[in-house]
């Protein structure tokens, strides 16, 4: 009876040596940066670099260099990069997604975290939905992930004080809730403005930043990078730090310059991927009070913007004139209030209704539509070659609450009837 219960203990251990390897790294994805892609685990400090393989041809895993402000509670960041034409990709054994340019589906996300600060307390238990989200979105079985920044909103210290930013807000913040969609796609990460060098810049840095090591602050700012897809290529662009007070054409003004940085296909469309939409004046102000004419510098390639930072999903449409806007800033953090109110006014016989109509933002005239309510956003396209793509704004229940078309600069949507 001896010999058997080692025997049958040898076995479960045997058994479960995969999943205990496994268990070095506490989180594990594959994010787009300049060149390419990376797969990047979490792991202790000290503990080793996960195993990694592709194609079945080990690669090594270096660790990313740490913040110069290091503090205490924070594990380290370990990164390979994948080479092109991967088709298969493990960590320790466990499958991962791999990066591709043939992309027919886009879950996009943003603004994230659960809102906590000295003035403002969300129920993250109750009223938090990014799990649920996260859950639903991955289960679309998307072929890229787009999150177009503000990932930490737990902002209270235990003295009552606001910003001090550690480890277990971003697991809970984040790392935890997201962990369905790192195994679902790729992603390509915007940086918000709560991950700022006076807010939440040490795990921003240390994790998720494309730059080789972490960039120094104050004053940082991460360069801009191509994701080039079948038909379209993604401009991701930190506008963190941008002034909210500019107007649109001096934010494309800035975009331009970031673009000019990079190399993008002369002949292809361009998507600007950022945190703080540039065309606002209808959102943030008293409704469509838009300023005199702007002078938009020419960017004939760029034919939409797609970003969060406003706590809604919005769209907005100038024709051939100016880049459309896409916003999704609706996927966690508290709405804005008012669009909240005025969600809920129109919403008595309607529940999907959305805010639409013309008028000027940011002194051109527009088409808008605006919904506040948690959800996601996903774009599909029925083939690489079609230039036309569908989106479906997704609720937490996981029915559709409007459908657009965009199709160069032209972006239409509408709300789903119930």
């Amino acid at each position: 009876m001896k010999r058997i219960s080692i025997a049958a203990s040898l076995a479960v251990l045997v058994t479960l040596s995969p999943a205990l390897r496994a268990q070095t790294a506490q989180y594990t994805w594959v994010q787009m940066v300049e060149g390419g892609a990376e797969v990047r685990a979490i792991v202790a400090p000290g503990a080793r670099c996960p195993k990694v393989l592709a194609n079945h041809v080990a690669l090594e895993m270096e660790r990313r260099p740490n913040p110069e402000n290091q503090m205490g509670g924070f594990p380290d960041t370990c990164t390979a990069k994948i080479p092109p034409r991967t088709r298969k990709l493990t960590v320790d054994g466990a499958s991962m997604p791999v990066p591709t340019t043939h992309v027919k589906r886009i879950v996009i996300i943003g603004d994230t975290g659960c809102r906590v600060t000295p003035g403002e307390h969300q129920d993250c238990k109750k009223d938090w939905p990014f799990g649920n989200i996260a859950d639903l979105a991955a289960a679309k079985k998307p072929d890229l992930i787009i999150h177009v920044g503000d990932y930490y909103y737990r902002e209270v210290c235990a003295n009552g004080a606001r910003h001090c930013e550690n480890w277990q807000n971003w697991k809970l913040d984040f790392f935890d809730p997201a962990g369905p969609l790192f195994n679902a796609a790729p992603w390509v990460l915007a940086r918000g403005n709560h991950e700022t060098c006076v807010r939440a810049s040490l795990g921003w840095f240390r994790y998720l930043d494309v730059a080789p090591a972490p960039l120094k602050c104050p004053g940082a700012k991460e360069q801009t990078f191509l994701v080039n897809l079948d038909g379209v290529t993604l401009a991701v662009i930190d506008s963190a730090d941008l002034p909210d007070a500019w107007t649109g054409d001096k934010k494309l003004a800035s975009f331009k310059a970031d673009i000019a940085t990079t190399h993008p296909p002369a002949n292809t469309p361009l998507w600007i991927i950022t945190h703080k939409p540039p065309f606002v004046q209808g959102y943030m102000k008293s409704p469509f009070d838009g300023k005199g004419e702007e002078k938009d510098p020419p960017m004939p390639n760029v034919d939409t913007i797609i970003a969060g930072h406003l706590h809604l999903f919005g769209s907005t449409t100038y024709g051939p004139d100016r880049p459309s806007q896409l916003i999704v800033g609706d996927s966690g953090t508290r709405l804005m209030v008012m669009a909240t109110k005025i969600d809920e006014m129109i919403s008595k016989k309607d529940p999907n209704a959305m805010v639409t109509g013309k008028g000027p933002i940011d002194g051109k005239q527009a088409e808008f539509t605006m919904k506040a309510r948690f959800g996601y956003f996903l774009l599909e396209r029925p083939s690489v070659k079609a230039t036309e793509w569908t989106g479906t704004l997704f609720g937490v229940d996981d029915k559709p609450m409007a459908t657009c078309k965009l199709d160069g600069r032209n972006l239409q949507c509408e709300s789903v009837k119930p």
